[in-house]
């Protein structure tokens, strides 16, 4: 009950807030130190700092105290890995929905990596189970039994001694003199059994459990009701990495109720100048950007203005699927909304069947709302993260190449949802394939970069019919008839 809460909220500050501080190289340096200690000195620690400095007496408490210091690098180490095993996209696709950081870790983060977890806290009870020098030393020899860890064992004027397992196996022995059929025989090798029982349960039961599967006043608000799409404009927008310069001077106009479309060889910083437009890239430490983004003439980049709630209004769909492994197909629709807060189950059935119908999914689930979202196809699986982004009712919707990972069928299933849902949403889409760029936009931007390390640049933009049919910049005509990219 000690150990377990410390352990794992300290996993979680390490993991999730403590990367490149100090504090956390610090935590990360004891818990280290703390794996290799013997459990005499952890005795003799407690025994020290808690008897001799605070003037604490022997109790059953004092010897907890000593198996909490065995216990906890147990589970902080342990918890760690298994949340380091949590996929980033997850994150991410929990980011994009406005959700804050630390709903997303107590709502999608703990839930994946719970199996993992628990494996941690059973490997840390097994890792002091047992354990007779640190208790011998803080509770004493007493074979008296009590079930209050508080009470005093050796001073108490009135004592209420306390045992432990192995000094009651003991002190059984001694009372049997040799005897193989007096009673404390018997009950000292019960006691024994119940003890090594106990401990093969617990390492036994740790083997068995599995890892984790894998604001400003105009912009939208959770109580906001987002009446129709918005227009994003860029101006002179640089994109770093700490010192490394991404993306260097873009500037455009996206339309709203369209759909535009960037194209460019890898590493270009199509997707990078795409997270931008709504801030998801400042999940990254060291990301930052110099210039402005205006959603409807409100700079989403104002000191004032929320992330969180920029994210509710820019929603973002990812190049892989990255549907809630824990949640059902109903539950990972309404994400968004039931980790924003409480909906009325009655509003959340009719948000669920206009989103997936929305995403033209409705007639293939319908059936099945309860069913695991990670069991559907890699189409159904994007289509099903379209629908969770759009039953939060975003303005603009980004889609960093969301058919990349998908079949031929499918990516044309996600083409033709793309074209209905631009009569609603603005969407920016980024793609790799010529042909679905020249099928589903409206405009077209092109980036470039001069040399691999150096920015990358926004070359042209203009209607998809003229970039593909008349470009102005030679750059982009040979990067569109394949001479390079």
């Amino acid at each position: 009950m000690i150990a377990v809460p410390i352990g794992i909220l300290t996993a979680v500050y390490l993991v999730e807030y403590g990367q490149g501080k100090r504090l956390a190289r610090a935590i990360s340096f004891f818990v280290d130190l703390m794996m290799g200690v013997p459990s005499i000195v952890a005795g003799l620690f407690i025994y020290a700092f808690w008897l001799l400095a605070l003037g604490f007496q022997f109790s059953g408490f004092a010897g907890a105290l000593a198996l909490v210091i065995l216990m906890l690098p147990v589970v902080v180490r342990n918890s760690e890995e298994m949340l380091k095993l949590v996929p980033s996209e997850l994150r991410e696709a929990s980011y994009a929905l406005g959700v804050p950081k630390w709903r997303t870790i107590t709502k999608v983060v703990l839930p994946t990596a719970f199996s993992g977890i628990v494996t941690g806290i059973v490997l840390g009870i097994a890792r002091a189970m047992g354990e007779t020098a640190p208790l011998l030393l803080l509770v004493g020899t007493n074979p008296k039994i009590n079930f209050d860890p508080f009470s005093l064992s050796l001073t108490d004027p009135n004592p209420n001694p306390m045992t432990t397992l192995p000094t009651y196996i003991f002190e059984q022995l001694t009372t049997a003199a040799g005897s193989t059929t007096a009673p404390a025989f018997y009950r000292a090798w019960a006691a024994a059994l119940v003890l090594t029982d106990h401990h093969h349960h617990v390492v036994e039961r740790a083997g068995a459990v599995r890892r984790p599967v894998h604001q400003g006043p105009r912009l939208a608000t959770r109580r906001t009701r987002i009446a129709m799409a918005k227009s994003i404009d860029v101006s002179d927008l640089n994109v770093y990495y700490g010192k490394f310069l991404a993306v260097e001077g873009v500037s455009m106009t996206v339309e709203p109720r369209s759909v535009t479309a960037f194209i460019g060889p890898s590493g270009c910083g199509k997707s990078t100048f795409l997270r931008t437009l709504n801030r998801m890239h400042e999940v990254i430490p060291g990301a930052r950007v110099e210039g402005k983004v205006l959603l409807d003439g409100e700079d989403i980049y104002h000191s004032s203005v929320d992330p969180v709630n920029v994210r509710r209004t820019i929603g973002m769909v990812f190049q892989r699927p990255n549907p809630f492994p824990t949640m059902s197909i109903y539950d990972n629709v309404v994400a968004g909304l039931k980790l924003q807060g409480r909906q009325p189950k009655k509003k959340l059935d009719e948000i669920v069947e206009k989103a997936l119908k929305g995403a033209n999914l409705w007639n293939e689930v319908s059936d099945r709302l309860s069913k695991p979202g990670a069991g559907l196809s890699g189409g159904q699986q994007q289509r099903l993260c379209i629908a969770r982004a759009i039953a939060v009712e975003p303005q603009v919707l980004l889609m960093d190449e969301p058919c990349s990972a998908l079949d031929p069928i499918s990516t044309l299933a996600i083409e033709d949802l793309i074209s209905e849902l631009k009569e609603r949403y603005t969407i920016v889409i980024v793609t790799h394939n010529m042909q679905q760029a020249a099928r589903v936009s409206d405009r077209t931007a092109f980036f470039n970069l001069a040399a691999v390390g150096k920015p990358g640049k926004l070359i042209e933009m203009a209607d998809t019919q003229k970039i593909f049919t008349n470009p102005s910049q030679k750059g982009t005509e040979d990067y569109i008839t394949g001479r390079f990219g």
